[in-house]
């Protein structure tokens, strides 16, 4: 869901149709904000946490509500964006929810190095608390790039080779606790229909939505996994208290935009009527105005991509005024603590052969 922004400060233009866009309500605004009073929690169920370029990460996303774990419809927009220890930004993917549950991956491009990253996800609405986002271990491992010094072990005593599979945490404990999964036969041909039946060890047949990832298992260490238990039972700053200029709205109907309107010696202006339009969309205008903090809102219900908008101020003041649009640089992050990971000699020929199998699958992928 990108977006780009035409900016025009006019004299006057009028429209045939004028449509609210999201009202700000005072409750929103007002201080005091807790985690209890934002109810929710951002849970991603991925593939693998060890990846190598040429590779997709997929995911689904999972916001659920903070206490019971139950699927919360509140945000239809979460973001998910996976950072490097220098606090570059690899990606960030804006994903839309449907009843509390959204999917999409990533094509990890051969010019990513090799090192430790972070996963994370938050929802706008989760932004008004410190550290409520999701927060994942990735490893990537370049083989095509000659600098390693990011897995390099500075004692050089890591040529100590594991039981087979022991270090591949493939489910975890309190999953297998929970649920198991039965197989119509223990091997397969290629191509053959694989049947999974699921069934909970407490109340037989596991009614509800679930994301599943099938993956060889190999002998390569993978980083440990967070829980669904372990992401609702964390706390993250509930006794935090934000001013009414640092809120930010929840996305309740789909993707928000938002902004200021200033005067030319950036004092901002209040009760200014904004217009924004979407040529591509005929008839398309929504109509907002700026509250006390110069600010303006505008829900969008609809999925729009890759689409011109234009933003206006209207009224015969708006020449002497300028829009500020809101860019969502995402969550504070300079905090995170990146695992430890070692690469070794007895590693690189499931290394080696890893990186020739994604090329032969990229090399036919067309």
């Amino acid at each position: 869901m990108r977006i780009s922004f035409t900016i025009f400060t006019i004299f006057c233009l009028l429209f045939s149709t004028e449509v609210e866009g999201q009202a700000v309500e005072k409750s929103l605004l007002a201080e005091g904000l807790t985690e209890s009073s934002v109810g929710e929690k951002i849970y991603l169920h991925y593939n693998t946490s060890l990846l190598f370029p040429g590779e997709y990460f997929l995911y689904s996303v999972y916001n659920l509500k903070n206490g019971t774990g139950e699927a919360s419809n509140f945000s239809k927009i979460a973001y998910v964006e996976m950072i490097g220890e220098a606090n570059e930004t690899i990606f960030r993917q804006k994903i839309k929810l449907e009843n509390g549950r959204g999917s999409a991956d990533f094509f990890i491009p051969t010019n990513t190095p090799s090192g430790t990253y972070k996963l994370i996800a938050y929802t706008n609405w989760m932004r008004n608390l410190k550290n409520a986002f999701f927060e994942g271990d990735l490893v990537v491992i370049n083989p095509y790039q000659g600098n390693q010094k990011e897995l390099l072990d500075p004692s050089e005593d890591v040529d100590v080779q594991p039981t087979p599979g022991s270090l591949n945490n493939i489910a975890e404990k309190e999953q297998r606790d929970v649920f198991e999964l039965k197989l119509n036969k223990s091997k397969f041909s290629n191509r053959e229909q694989v049947k999974i039946e699921l069934e909970s060890k407490s109340s037989g047949v596991a009614k509800g939505r679930y994301s599943l990832s099938v993956r060889k298992i190999g002998n390569l260490p993978v980083p440990q996994k967070n829980t669904p238990s372990k992401v609702l039972g964390t706390s993250s700053g509930a006794n935090q208290v934000l001013s009414a200029q640092k809120v930010f709205l929840p996305e309740l109907r789909g993707q928000l935009v938002s902004g200021s309107v200033v005067s030319s010696n950036g004092v901002a202006q209040e009760n200014i009527k904004v217009a924004l339009s979407i040529p591509s969309y005929k008839g398309f205008a929504k109509v907002a105005f700026t509250n006390s903090y110069g600010q303006f809102f505008f829900n969008l219900d609809r999925e729009l991509r890759d689409e011109d908008a234009v933003l206006e101020i209207l009224g015969e003041a708006g020449s002497e005024m300028e829009i500020k649009v809101d860019r969502n640089e995402g969550v504070e992050t300079k905090n995170l603590n990146f695992p430890d990971y070692f690469i070794a000699p007895w590693m690189e020929e499931e290394i080696v052969e890893r990186s020739l199998y994604n090329q032969i699958e990229n090399a036919y992928f067309s």
